[in-house]
């Protein structure tokens, strides 16, 4: 170890003090709960690459499987709606049995890597016969690394942003050594981390690119060497290998190369100005997500308000003569989100950012070293340790136990819900009961199965009254359903109680007739008269799941003449109303409950309907679907 300078045991030990605060963030604050919906999309997928799949069936009764985060269709398959590259980076930990167990190995492996970058940063451009990594550089960035709260608790969950920000981390380090040493495997190493943040957070990848691209041709341009053009040929080559990596996946997934699977599952999402999935995204809207964000970056930063200002002295303090790799990739970033939609996660700090944390430390640790070095003696340099030691851990550790305390209280209502769910038997299929509309619900968190129709317990959504006929497809699991109070509890089911539901005909779609309420306390039918109403269907769309069995449609009627046939046409169908199950005529004069007997062999999904034929008086109140048991 040199004189006067710290040796590479602090920055290990550090990377040992990154791995127990995510383990800490992962188990003690959050305690294993999901902060988003997306961190399912991405167990899943890890699941079924573990499986030995790319994709799974689509699971029957696609609508009580439904989760926002999951594409379940006939077409492509039951898959993540994102790209691999996080899935992949989650392989060893599922496969150890523990998905956090990749991203707590991944904040140690960060932090060796952002160490690792500012040593070769602090050593300047010019390649200096035998100059060293700068070792005070890279234990400043270990401490900034470990005092930043965004960094501590964003690896407390399993967002795509922990793999892409080891990504960057890896992309500076090797890119780095490549430009300092001239060694071609340092570069290729940086064009694969470049092309597995391709196949994570692709838009990122391509902001990041620039810079990276425009400073490899300026070098070349400079050295103008065999050594220097291979060096940019294999990092190109790498990164272009992320890309057709990404490409392939598309197309095995999709059958189409070029469509990303979030955009397949939602083409609203894509980047620029115009109509989107939360309404019209223009400028305005976009420069006022990077003020809220930036904001956010602030504060969580270091945990002390004024985070992105500090930064920015500490960057101009060390003036780095590599500003082009370190500076231009942090800005990057925040502006080409303003083209997007969504804000990210900002639970622990702003999401979309997150992958810039390695350019941001890596700068601020060469301001840091430089104001080290500037200190008179070793004496003065020890006090100053310990008073920039005691300053970093003041402001994060404050601010982080009143995050931690923030967050514990958002996820409680998720923890107790998804703690009911996991002690229903492993046989178990548990219905959500959830009263009121399913969005931003915790009813989103609880219907997830991790291993598709091979979890234990199987979970669903209570959707329209089916219950009992989609548990009827699985004989061998007992039927529950868990009610979403506070606390949540399982309530046993009887599938063999006789099953039926009710439609009012009022709610139904329709292409003539209206709605008429003869008082206020009176009950609404759903009216067509001739000489106003043209003939079509009086209601329809309403469709239900049915199971092997015998029923009997009731339609609550009233025909009113003159009419010279038919008024009304009856009749319960199926395959969008290409296969009928039965069908009745209605004349004038009818008034009460009219009944279709049918009876079906396998599981459908039927739909009651009631047409209109364009001759005297028609009223419906209510459709009621009846297991028959005699």
């Amino acid at each position: 170890m040199t004189r006067g300078r710290p040796g590479w045991l602090p920055v290990w030990i550090m990377a040992l003090a990154a791995v127990a605060l995510a383990a800490y963030s992962t188990t003690r604050v959050l305690c294993r709960t999901p902060l988003t919906t997306d961190e399912h999309s991405y167990i899943f997928q890890a699941n079924t690459f573990l499986d030995g799949k790319l994709t799974r069936p689509c699971p029957p009764f696609t609508g009580f499987f439904h989760h926002k985060m999951i594409i379940a269709e006939k077409e492509v398959g039951w898959v993540s709606r994102y790209p691999p590259g996080h899935v992949l980076f989650l392989l060893p930990g599922a496969w150890l049995g523990d998905h956090h167990l990749s991203v707590m190995a991944g904040a140690g492996l960060a932090l060796l890597l952002i160490a690792w970058a500012a040593a070769l940063a602090g050593m300047g451009d010019a390649r200096t016969a035998g100059a060293r990594p700068d070792r005070t550089a890279a234990v400043m960035a270990g401490l900034l690394l470990l005092a930043s709260p965004w960094f501590v608790f964003t690896y407390g969950t399993l967002l795509a942003h922990t793999s892409g920000m080891l990504a960057t981390a890896a992309l500076l380090a090797g890119y780095l050594v490549w430009r300092r040493y001239g060694r071609t495997l340092p570069a290729l190493l940086a064009g694969l981390a470049w092309g597995w943040l391709c196949l994570n957070r692709t838009y990122t990848a391509l902001l990041v690119a620039l810079p990276f691209g425009l400073d490899a041709l300026w070098l070349l341009w400079r050295r103008r060497d065999m050594r220097t053009l291979r060096g940019v040929l294999f990092f190109a080559g790498a990164a272009a290998a992320g890309v057709a990596a990404l490409l392939v996946y598309n197309q095995l997934i999709l059958g189409n190369p070029f469509t990303m699977t979030y955009l397949y599952y939602e083409p609203l999402e894509a980047l620029g100005f115009g109509r989107r999935h939360y309404g019209e995204h223009n400028l305005v809207k976009g420069l006022t997500i990077l003020r809220n964000n930036l904001k956010l970056m602030d504060l969580w930063l270091w945990g002390v308000p004024g985070g992105v200002l500090l930064y920015l002295i500490l960057f101009a303090l060390g003036r780095p003569r590599l500003w082009l790799v370190l500076l231009a990739p942090a800005l990057a970033v925040p502006l080409g989100y303003v083209f997007f939609f969504h804000r990210g996660p900002h639970e622990t700090g702003p999401g979309y950012y997150f992958e810039i944390l390695p350019f941001v430390v890596v700068g601020a640790a060469l301001g840091l070293r430089r104001i080290w070095t500037w200190l008179p003696g070793r004496a003065a340099r020890r006090w100053a340790a310990l008073v920039l030691v005691l300053l970093a851990a003041a402001g994060p550790v404050r601010h982080g136990l009143g995050a931690a305390r923030e967050l514990r209280a958002l996820i409680e209502p998720r923890r107790e819900l998804l703690a009911a769910k996991a002690a229903a038997p492993a046989d178990a299929l548990v219905f959500m009961v959830c009263p009121g509309p399913r969005e931003d619900r915790p009813m989103d968190y609880a219907v997830f199965n991790p291993r598709g129709l091979a979890s234990a317990p199987l979970a669903l959504a209570a959707a329209d009254g089916s219950e009992i006929a989609v548990a009827r497809y699985f004989p061998d699991r007992r039927p529950f359903r868990l009610h979403l109070a506070r606390p949540p509890f399982l309530e046993a089911m009887d599938r063999d109680a006789p099953y039926g539901f009710s439609l009012n005909a009022a709610n139904a779609h329709r292409l003539t007739g209206s709605n008429f309420r003869e008082a206020d306390d009176a009950p609404t039918w759903r009216v067509a008269r001739a000489g106003r109403d043209k003939d079509g269907m009086l209601a329809f769309g309403n469709y239900r799941n049915i199971c092997p069995g015998r029923f009997s449609a009731v339609f609550e009627v009233k025909t009113v003449g003159p009419a010279d046939g038919p008024v009304a046409v009856l009749d319960v169908t199926t395959s969008g109303g290409r296969r009928v199950l039965a069908r009745m005529e209605v004349a004038a004069g009818r008034a009460g409950p009219v009944t279709l007997d049918f009876e079906v062999d396998e599981f459908l999904v039927i739909e009651p309907r009631v047409y209109y034929k364009g001759q005297g008086e028609l009223w419906v109140r209510s459709m009621h679907v009846m297991e028959r048991r005699e």
